[in-house]
């Protein structure tokens, strides 16, 4: 009887060295744990395989209480599934030193998504917001900067601060519009109505743009107008300006052989400029002919197609095969 028991305790022994395998040790200590294993070190049951596991009906991967799961690989965590706040979000952890997931290709993109067109869908990426009553969909941009350094980035150890987001439904109440919103500012930078309306700046005044703007051309509406004239002759004729737009430019009249001293000048846009009547400025301009210094050229009717003049050079004829220009500027509203 004492060699048995003096046996048992010799075969014992190294067990209470290390009574568990790892993986089950930490499990005992973190009962709240979920572990993958490679291989079942007590033989019994089912192990998770490398290779993959064949199931009878679709498994599931998760916990049964408000606990979050946490991915690690080479002793760091990769991942981090919230479950336990209300709000379930998949979270993952990168470090650009050495990038674990997911994997990062040349442009050091930290996520890519590929994908092939299916039918006539050519979507990567669809958000898709589960609400009743509103349309809310967006994409977030986070940093870690100071929110009140808004020309440089001073270090915000505490917490990522919301940059700038983009979506739909602004407010959010259901509306149907596209937005860019500031969060640092809180104010929204960009905002598109349903009928296609764009603003700049707000959410409110549309088609508005605040503070300047530098442009190399104005050019609202057609690129394309053309002009008319009766100046007494057959042969005269009108052309726009080679750049000249609905908007602005410049009317060349060629006086033909036989010109007047008075007649009218039409410039037809090449789409209505506007929903009403537009609003145009003109100028005389000596172009070889010279108009006369009391030359007179006043608004004769307006639509929002064309803006028909009645010109008058102060009785006196204008030079034959000559040309007269016309500046003008329009606006439509």
């Amino acid at each position: 009887m004492k060699k048995l028991i003096a046996l048992c305790l010799f075969l014992y022994t190294p067990v209470l060295a290390n009574p568990l395998p790892p993986a089950i040790a930490s499990l005992v200590s973190h009962p709240h744990d979920l572990f993958l294993l490679s291989a079942n070190p007590y033989g019994g049951g089912t192990p998770w395989l490398v290779g993959g596991n064949a199931f009878s009906n679709t498994p599931s991967f998760g916990t049964l209480e408000s606990y979050d799961i946490s991915i690690i690989t080479n002793a760091s965590e990769t991942a981090h599934l919230y479950g336990g706040t209300g709000i379930s979000r998949f979270v993952i952890s990168y470090n650009a030193a050495s990038p674990a997931f997911p994997f990062v290709p040349k442009n050091e993109a930290q996520l890519e998504v590929f994908g092939n067109s299916v039918g006539d869908s050519f979507d990567q990426l669809a958000l898709h917001g589960t609400s009743t009553t509103k349309r809310r969909a967006a994409i977030v941009f986070d940093s870690n900067c100071q929110p009140a350094e808004i020309n440089s980035c001073v270090g915000n150890s505490n917490s990522w601060v919301q940059e700038f987001e983009l979506g739909v439904d602004v407010a959010p109440n259901g509306g149907h519009n596209f937005f860019l919103f500031d969060e640092v500012a809180n104010a929204t930078r960009l905002f598109i109505s349903p009928t296609g309306q764009l603003g700049f700046g707000t959410s409110a005044v549309l088609g508005s743009v605040p503070g300047e703007i530098t442009t190399p051309r104005i050019n609202v509406r057609g690129i394309s107008p053309t002009c008319s004239v009766t100046a007494g002759s057959s042969d005269a004729s009108c052309v726009a300006e080679p750049g000249s737009t609905d908007s602005a430019g410049v009317m060349i009249i060629t006086t033909g052989s036989s010109p007047s001293s008075s007649g009218y000048l039409s410039l037809i846009f090449s789409q209505p400029l506007g929903a009403n009547l537009p609003v145009c400025t003109v100028t005389l301009w000596d172009d070889g002919g010279s108009w006369d210094t009391k030359a007179a050229l006043k608004a004769f009717n307006r639509a929002t197609i064309s803006m028909i003049y009645a010109w008058d050079n102060n009785g006196i004829l204008l030079l034959p095969n000559q040309y007269y220009g016309v500046m003008y500027i329009c606006v439509g509203k």
